[in-house]
């Protein structure tokens, strides 16, 4: 038998029918992997003993607050600080596998009424990046490289810098006194077969597969804008499943991302950086700027993601994206140390005062892979352009009196630090980043790096121990270098050519120095002092939202001026796929404005309620018959039903995680279905004690704010004292959830404890308070697995022990609940 090659635009080739049907059902070598069988062994073992009202009224809950953006908001109250800090995004769910994001991915579209057109144009623009994210891309490569030569010049400059970065990291390994000779080996095949994904997928470009991937997303022009929604989330969530029909290995070139997000990311199991269009942009790069600017904004950002394919989770994966750890014990005790030393000096900062208590400071542990990433990314970045500028002299001056005084090597530390500019956080967002982000805050992003980096106190001639370059620091990805005797060999400067001013007779350039300069001049405070805060000195005059949330709006207003655009139409007529782009953004500039009167109308989520209401066999208590008890449990197939609804069809994960990702061991063998432990509202670390006790209250405020929103549009008023009290011992279900039944994520980024495969048959022994067999039948396009198909738990004890602790739980009705 012949492999053939297969891509995510061919995928919707083979979607549907009974060929997908036939090919999972009955291949007895269909893997499945469960990531975490102590947990589900839990579960199994302990929901006999749950409350069967509080499970019941638990997923009703988060159901209903899943899709609450099309509840028509409540024009009594008013939305605080604290309430915008604390709300949960809505997170985009990459396809398949664990992205290692350079920053939090959220989507922050809001079904709003705008006044201003501008807005309206750049939130339905924002929409179609996360539901139609491979048409949309296409629309923003036509918009801002219009031609081929626009786009391989651009791939060719960013592979450019990409490469030079990966020489930079590669000889800070073979620079590292602490690594053992075979260890170092591992470091480098895993630099040699690291893929680099820049901008776009090359099928995005050719209409033909283009077309072909979205065939069966059927939207037309009559379709309003909530059937688009529907249709468009059912199409991405067939999508992700389709995967599992690809037999001839992971596919390694895949972005796994929307290349109109301004984000890069790495992912483990592919061994890939991807830096989309949407990041190829000002502020972070520009092929005419000053190499020392590109290096230092974007070359650290490749830095970082390179650096976490050898962080304490990266170093788990070998070269082709296996799970096959490369690093010996001796190598491994001196990384820890490393990483130790990291996570001791991130956990002395602390952005709020004392009476924060534990939320004060950075978790350092948390961190830690975010903070060895920015460290290790500079190292390389500034390896990098050193190497360039020695190969190709320097650049010209900056067209500005006081700018053109900096050095290069002062233009790169700006460069970096400008990334993270951004106003000032209120408490309450900086507390809710300091407790559940696994990066740490911006101007710690800046100010740990840099009194790491002896360089930069060279480069500005920084005091023996001043702040930003203090004596005592840690040494990321680099050693001191061994002792040497004879006669050093001393750099000669002499032949290198001074820099010149820029020339205005390359307009091009010159145009791209100008606004290096304004881009300069509207953020560096030159009278602040670089060397105890380099970070004010960098952003003192910034006064705008982070650099990437700016460049977000920016790169949605390009992409909604194309899809406006009169000469862009017969492109758009020409490519189906863009039509239904074309079609969504327009439904959605039509729908938004008259969104709050026309959701009264649309009763969006009744009958998503009664679909789960028919799958449990159980009412939502907490608004329909309010208080009245639940009187016999789910069985095993109507919760497997009710969680299959909720996973497979409305997206929402909750007592137990399906996922697609490649398989682990041998990724020749194509992907897997893993199935992962509890999913809840928040990231687990909220729940822990300290977390749990700030936001709580305030938790328990909107919760009840959604389901009094939901009553009022059924034309009903509920009891608040009952409300609070049902959604008390819902939120405290899922606060346990997330403590006795879930893994702690220090302990899960150790991936050989996750590799559990089985046969669905053994889920079926194991865990038996879910009938798989039923589970499984609404996998999309899928259909329902036979009992020899392979699968691997990842917490089979928690997840046994909740088996058991449902079945013996006393009041049915909290789980029919949370969804909602």
């Amino acid at each position: 038998m012949s492999l053939v090659k297969v891509s995510p635009a061919d995928l919707s080739i083979i979607s549907g029918g009974d060929d997908v049907y036939y090919k999972v059902v009955h291949d007895p070598n269909f893997p499945f992997l469960l990531l975490e069988p102590g947990q589900l062994s839990k579960l199994q073992s302990d929901f006999p003993s749950f409350d069967q009202r509080t499970v019941i009224n638990y997923l009703y809950y988060r159901l209903v607050d899943a899709y609450s953006s099309f509840l028509t908001p409540d024009s009594s109250s008013i939305r605080s600080a604290f309430e915008e800090a604390w709300e949960q995004p809505y997170i985009y769910k990459p396809t398949l596998g664990r992205p290692r994001h350079l920053r939090p991915e959220e989507r922050k579209f809001r079904r709003q009424h705008w006044t201003d057109d501008q807005m309206l144009d750049i939130n339905c623009a924002q929409e179609t990046v996360f539901m139609l994210p491979y048409a949309n891309a296409r629309a923003f490569v036509d918009a801002v490289l219009p031609t081929q030569s626009d786009r391989d010049s651009l791939r060719y400059n960013v592979r450019q810098l990409a490469e030079s970065i990966l020489v930079g990291f590669r000889s800070m390994i073979d620079q590292l006194s602490w690594m053992s000779r075979s260890t170092k080996q591992g470091a480098f095949a895993k630099i040699e077969n690291l893929v680099k994904n820049i901008a776009f997928p090359d099928w995005v470009a050719d209409d033909q597969k283009l077309t072909s991937y979205h065939k069966t997303l059927m939207i037309t022009q009559n379709d309003d804008y909530v059937t688009m929604f529907k249709k468009s989330n059912a199409f991405n969530l067939q999508m992700q499943f389709l995967y599992l029909l690809r037999s001839t290995g992971s596919d390694r070139i895949d972005f796994n991302g929307p290349p109109g997000t301004t984000n890069a990311w790495y992912q483990p199991e592919l061994n890939s950086i991807t830096f989309p269009l949407a990041i190829l942009r000002q502020p972070f790069y520009d092929p005419n700027w000053p190499a020392a600017m590109n290096f230092g904004a974007m070359g650290v950002i490749a830095g970082h993601e390179l650096t976490h394919g050898f962080d304490d989770e990266g170093v788990q994966w070998d070269g082709t994206g296996a799970l096959n750890g490369w690093m010996d014990t001796m190598s491994s005790y001196s990384f820890n140390e490393m990483a130790d030393c990291v996570v001791q000096e991130y956990s002395g900062f602390c952005p709020l005062p004392a009476n924060y208590s534990a939320a004060a400071c950075i978790d350092g542990a948390q961190t830690q892979g975010e903070n060895i990433a920015d460290n290790g990314g500079i190292h390389s970045a500034f390896r990098a352009y050193k190497a360039f500028a020695n190969l190709n002299g320097p650049d010209p001056l900056l067209p500005d009196d006081e700018l053109s005084q900096l050095t290069a090597e002062q233009l790169f530390f700006i460069a970096f630090a400008q990334d993270w500019c951004q106003l000032p956080p209120s408490p309450d967002r900086e507390m809710r980043q300091l407790l559940v982000d696994v990066h740490s805050p911006s101007l710690y992003r800046v100010f740990g790096t840099i009194q790491n980096f002896p360089a930069f106190k060279t480069a500005y001639n920084c005091p023996y121990n001043s702040k930003y370059a203090p004596e005592k620091h840690c040494n990321v990805w680099v050693s001191e270098p061994k002792q040497t005797t004879g006669i050093p060999q001393i750099k000669n400067d002499v032949n290198v050519a001074p820099a010149l001013p820029i020339a205005p007779r390359n307009l091009s350039v010159y145009s791209a120095y100008q606004q290096a300069v304004d881009f300069f001049q509207a953020s560096v405070d030159f009278t602040q002092d670089p060397c105890n805060d380099f970070y004010k000195y960098s952003c003192g005059n910034y006064k705008q939202v982070v650099s990437f949330h700016l460049a977000d709006e920016k790169n949605k207003a390009a992409m909604a001026a194309k899809l406006l655009d009169p000469a862009y139409a017969p492109t758009i007529q020409s490519s189906a796929a863009l039509q239904k782009t074309q079609q969504f953004f327009q439904s959605c500039q039509k729908a938004v404005p008259t969104m709050a009167n026309d959701l009264k109308n649309l009763n969006l989520i009744l009958p998503k309620v009664n679909e789960l209401k028919k799958r449990i066999g159980a009412d939502f208590t907490a608004v329909y018959s309010q208080g009245m008890p639940v009187t016999v449990a789910p069985t095993p197939m109507q919760l497997a039903s009710a969680l299959a609804y909720l996973s497979f069809i409305a997206g929402v994960d909750t007592l137990v995680t399906p996922m697609v990702d490649t398989n682990w061991v041998t990724p020749t063998m194509g992907y897997m279905l893993h199935v992962d432990q509890n999913t809840a509202y928040y990231s687990k670390s909220y729940y822990q004690g300290g977390a749990w006790n700030i936001i709580q209250p305030q938790y328990l405020s909107n919760a009840k704010a959604q389901l009094t929103n939901y009553a009022t549009s059924q034309g009903l008023t509920l009891d608040q004292s009952l409300l609070n009290s049902t959604l008390s011992k819902v939120l405290e279900f899922e606060r346990t959830l997330s403590t006795m039944y879930s893994t702690d994520d220090t302990t899960r980024r150790q991936f050989q404890r996750s590799w559990n495969n089985g046969k669905t048959a053994d889920l079926q022994a194991n865990y038996t308070f879910l009938d798989w067999g039923v589970y499984f039948t609404d996998v999309p396009s899928v259909g329902p697995l036979a009992a020899d198909k392979m699968v691997n738990v990842i917490e089979t004890d928690m997840l046994k022990k909740l088996s058991q602790d449902l079945a013996t739980m006393t009041t049915p009705d909290v789980v029919v609940r949370k969804r909602i």
